[in-house]
């Protein structure tokens, strides 16, 4: 960086074949004569470089998306179909344009805390989101992140594990239908509507925090619940409504 006036920096960057980024972090540090550093990090926002790799429609064998390859691009829809199992590994980014991810078959997407597997949109308005329908198997979620969906994950008579994720403006945080679920040590906020929403399911929501939904936290529509250990806080009309539902004490 050259400084062109006293405290106005200048710093500019070639972008380089191959260079890929979904979000930026800008930081600076300056450094006196003395020996003297100070840090700087500005967050830049959506920034998008390079070429995404585009996904089929269809998932017809297991496959694995990994971050070396990404972003891919979900342009309409990903179907992942039945006997198919879908591993998506740490670092993994997709965007996705259309209607979604919809799961016959299998999904397993496993990030770190610090290289998370990221579910977002690339258009204004949001995208369908993961819809899970009558899966053959346990789908997992780790250390994932999904943004800006009808849906973050929509699942029906499925079996779903989500843990140490973080579902952010989505309509609907998490619908579970005539399943089982757990949901541990999450973060569900900011929803347009409903943070999770179960019908005629078995779910566990347990160490997590639900908070800033419009609507509502939890909405619980006859089904059998353990809710333990949570924060649950500054939502909309209600924290927890519970509808011909059966609740430990």
């Amino acid at each position: 960086m050259e400084e062109k006036e006293p405290g106005t920096y200048i710093g500019e960057y070639t972008v380089k074949s191959g260079d890929k980024l979904f979000s930026g972090e800008l930081v600076g540090y300056l450094t006196s004569k003395g020996g003297e550093r100070s840090r700087w990090v500005d967050i830049l926002g959506p920034v998008y470089i390079g070429e995404p790799t585009t996904l089929p429609q269809q998932i017809s064998t297991d496959s694995v998306l990994s971050a070396e390859k990404s972003p891919y691009l979900v342009e309409e829809t990903l179907f992942v179909m039945s006997g198919a199992k879908l591993i998506i590994e740490a670092g993994t980014v997709l965007w996705c344009k259309g209607l979604g991810i919809v799961v016959k078959g299998e999904i397993e997407a496993k990030g770190t805390q610090e290289k998370p597997v990221r579910f977002m949109n690339i258009e204004s308005k949001p995208w369908k989101g993961i819809i899970i329908d009558q899966s053959e198997g346990d789908n997992v979620f780790s250390h994932c992140e999904v943004y800006n969906a009808q849906n973050g994950i929509r699942a029906r008579d499925s079996v779903v594990t989500i843990v140490n994720s973080l579902f952010q403006n989505n309509t609907v945080g998490m619908f579970f239908e005539e399943g089982t679920a757990t949901v541990s040590k999450s973060v569900i906020r900011a929803s347009r509507e409903v943070g999770i929403h179960t019908l005629k399911s078995e779910i566990t929501i347990k160490d997590s925090t639900i908070s800033e939904n419009e609507l509502g936290g939890i909405l619980v529509d006859s089904s059998k619940v353990e809710i333990t250990y949570n924060n649950i806080y500054n939502n909309g009309k209600w924290e927890l409504k519970a509808e011909g539902s059966k609740m430990p004490h």
